[in-house]
């Protein structure tokens, strides 16, 4: 089985990338943020191998560059270079090569799978892997139950801290960057699972308000969507409070 992890997207022509979250699958397997990374599952050994693209030395003169042996001692994982990736699933006397090739039900959009030129001499089925893994991840282990608990918690103390800073006369993105600064200082939170959300007033008629930007007033209502990302675990928790921390007779 060949699995291919999210890439690296440039901002424009810039030389700056977006902040990437790791394909769910990917991670949801092998446990590795790090982008630009392909994984492969050989069945008959029952082991796993990590392709990591080839470190660009001159690069550790301003950044974290990490080599074969980093990312083993990291995942644990037996670590190839992408560029070898085709020797090496060769050597493996590979006959077939599977893929997560399937469709999310809501959004409509294809997982992500590997298409490199060199699959081309190999059967490739792109049938039989995602509804077995679509299965496997309905079942939780207990740890996963456990990291969904700790992104829970979060989530709720972050909505609290929110609450704590909200007031009349401050930005809606001020208290959406309380929220989101609780779970980096506490959780380690560096990627938000969706965008935010703080509106006040006729804002929160919007079902996926953006902006943000509006003032807080007097006796309005507070909605805010947020949640929190630990370990691949996504937190979605909607709250209703009032601009000044008393709900009036109406309100209520």
């Amino acid at each position: 089985m060949l699995f291919k992890g999210k890439e690296d997207v440039v901002i424009d022509n810039t030389d700056e990338e977006y902040a990437v979250r790791q394909e769910s699958f990917f991670y949801y397997l092998f446990g590795v943020k790090e982008v630009g990374c392909y994984a492969c599952i050989d069945i008959d050994k029952e082991e796993i191998t990590l392709f990591i693209p080839t470190p660009v030395l001159a690069h550790k003169i301003f950044m974290v560059v990490y080599d074969k042996g980093d990312f083993e001692k990291m995942y644990g994982t037996r670590t190839e270079y992408v560029k070898d990736m085709e020797m090496v699933v060769e050597k493996m006397g590979t006959k077939k090569i599977y893929v997560n090739y399937g469709k999310n039900s809501d959004s409509g959009l294809t997982t992500l799978v590997p298409e490199e030129k060199w699959m081309e001499k190999y059967p490739v089925d792109k049938d039989a892997v995602h509804p077995i893994l679509c299965e496997c991840r309905v079942i939780k282990s207990p740890q996963e139950i456990e990291i969904m608990r700790v992104a829970a918690k979060a989530g709720v103390e972050c909505h609290l801290e929110a609450m704590k800073h909200c007031r009349p006369g401050v930005l809606e993105s001020y208290v959406l960057s309380k929220l989101e600064s609780y779970g980096k200082e506490n959780y380690n939170t560096d990627i938000q699972p969706y965008l935010g959300i703080v509106a006040s007033g006729m804002g929160a008629a919007t079902l996926h308000y953006r902006l943000n930007d509006k003032l807080i007033e007097e006796n309005e209502l507070i909605l805010c969507d947020c949640g929190q990302l630990i370990q691949g675990y996504a937190s979605d928790i909607t709250t209703t409070f009032p601009s000044n921390g008393k709900f009036t007779p109406e309100q209520k």
